[in-house]
């Protein structure tokens, strides 16, 4: 996800890269009340108002949110999966399987 719609307003994504220059262009950052009621803020901000009016000026806010969301994505795609395996071979906390009816024990 690369982009949010909140109450009709337009918040882009950014990253550690791009955050600076939203930050210095005076850009608001999307925040909400999370489940225990304090506002958390994201890494989604809002580009300049005259970006939402001119096609051209969004151009280059877009490919900086698309930029860090490509990133986010090939940084959660690099990462070892974990399989959910013991080094025994046994799932963690999970029961044995069912053997076939008529199935003899070893």
């Amino acid at each position: 996800m690369f982009a949010l719609l909140d109450d009709g307003e337009l918040f882009v994504k950014t990253d550690e890269e791009t955050r600076a220059t939203f930050v210095e262009a005076g850009c608001r950052q999307w925040t909400y009340v999370n489940k225990k009621v304090r506002m958390e803020n994201t890494g989604y901000f809002r580009p300049p108002d005259d970006a939402h009016e001119d096609p051209e000026a969004m151009l280059p806010w877009a490919r900086l949110a698309l930029a860090a969301a490509l990133r986010a994505r090939a940084a959660k795609t690099s990462k070892p999966r974990r399989t959910g395996k013991t080094t025994s071979g046994s799932r963690s906390g999970s029961r044995p399987k069912a053997r076939a009816r008529g199935a003899r024990s070893r």
